[in-house]
C-alpha cells in the first residue's frame, strides 16, 4: 500500500521525519509554496520563507525518496 499527504516545506528540515515517512511506503508529498517575490511575502508576514532556499530544500524531500508535488498561490493586486 502507498500513502500521499499534504506537508509544509518544514518536513524538509526533519530528515528523521523524511526517513519514517518513506519506510512507512508514504510516496507523494504535495507541499504548498509560498511566492517567491520577497516583498510579497513581507506583506503577508510569511517571513520565514525568506531565509531558505526553496529548490535546495524541495531536493532534500526528493533525496529520502518522497516525490514532492507542489502547489504555489499566485496573484495580483
Amino acid at each position: 500500500m502507498r500513502f500521499a499527504t499534504h506537508v509544509s516545506i518544514d518536513l524538509s528540515r526533519d530528515s528523521d521525519l523524511m526517513n519514517l515517512c518513506a519506510a512507512a511506503n508514504l510516496r507523494w508529498a504535495f507541499i504548498g509554496i509560498e511566492r517567491p517575490n520577497e516583498v510579497s511575502l513581507a506583506e503577508t508576514l510569511k517571513s520565514q520563507d525568506l531565509r531558505i532556499d526553496l529548490i535546495d530544500e524541495i531536493k532534500k524531500v526528493m533525496r529520502s525518496g518522497l516525490m514532492p508535488t507542489c502547489g504555489m498561490i499566485a496573484g495580483v493586486r
